[in-house]
């Protein structure tokens, strides 16, 4: 079933659509799936952290990155997750932990904190969804004391792939590229960071391959894309209707390969 929050509205505006539970539903569906939480993994090795730090999730939706984040900190730092949806952070207050972490309302691109106040940013899955990330990066950068640290996680949905290989994937992932924003934005983010001023120490890629379609179709939203495939032309009715049913019929002879890029960059201590 196509997922009706995404043709009301952006991830920018999720309290002003008409079901902004649907936001936080889809959250905690895909934050329990097996390779979300391979990627939370590889994101958070990466943080250059230190006891005591004081930590922003800038975009931290539910919560869940924000929590792991306060648990390796512990008692000795302290990590504030923010977002511009109040329902999102609801549902992320709302779930208890220990040394549960501060939740503040506020845009990314506009952070409510003081400059030189963080000794790192973390910001996961949040650029490819904002129609001005460069401002974002920059006021990121703004927030952190000299020499504070910078960690962007982005997948480029334009370099993905799907076997079978056919007309009909390559027009899926196209359409599913052009619902965000900026859906190649995993290669940019070292351009991003250096046009907002930092000093990238540390870039990486990672591809990842997801298999079976069931778990793709849900935790992927590309039902939605196949019927905007169809809606403007791209794919006919049948096309659609024969490719879909294949997919259900085998749905371990699928993969989609995604890479996903880590940049790690630093504030100048001048």
């Amino acid at each position: 079933m196509e997922t009706a929050y995404l043709r009301e509205t952006t991830w920018e505006t999720v309290d002003q659509s008409h079901d902004p539970a649907a936001f936080v539903t889809y959250l905690d569906r895909l934050g329990q799936a097996p390779v979300m939480q391979d990627f939370r993994t590889r994101f958070l090795d990466r943080l250059p952290y230190r006891p005591g730090d004081r930590i922003l999730d800038a975009g931290c939706g539910i919560g869940s990155d924000t929590r792991l984040l306060q648990q390796r900190l512990g008692s000795t730092g302290q990590v504030v997750g923010l977002d511009a949806s109040h329902h999102m952070l609801q549902r992320a207050r709302s779930i208890p932990c220990e040394n549960t972490p501060e939740f503040v309302h506020g845009n990314i691109t506009h952070i409510p904190f003081a400059s030189a106040s963080f000794h790192g940013v973390y910001c996961n899955r949040v650029l490819m969804h904002l129609h001005d990330p460069l401002t974002a990066v920059r006021d990121m950068l703004r927030i952190l004391k000299p020499g504070g640290w910078m960690v962007l996680f982005e997948p480029d949905w334009s370099s993905a792939s799907i076997e079978p290989d056919n007309y009909i994937a390559r027009t899926l992932l196209d359409m599913h590229c052009q619902d965000f924003k900026n859906g190649a934005i995993g290669r940019q983010l070292t351009s991003l960071a250096q046009w907002a001023g930092a000093r990238v120490v540390h870039v990486a890629t990672h591809r990842c391959t997801l298999s079976n379609y069931r778990t793709v179709r849900s935790t992927m939203n590309l039902e939605r894309s196949l019927n905007k495939a169809v809606r403007s032309g791209r794919l006919l009715q049948q096309q659609a209707e024969t490719w879909r049913a294949q997919r259900v019929e085998n749905p371990d002879l699928f993969q989609l390969q995604i890479t996903c890029s880590v940049c790690i960059a630093r504030k100048s201590r001048r």
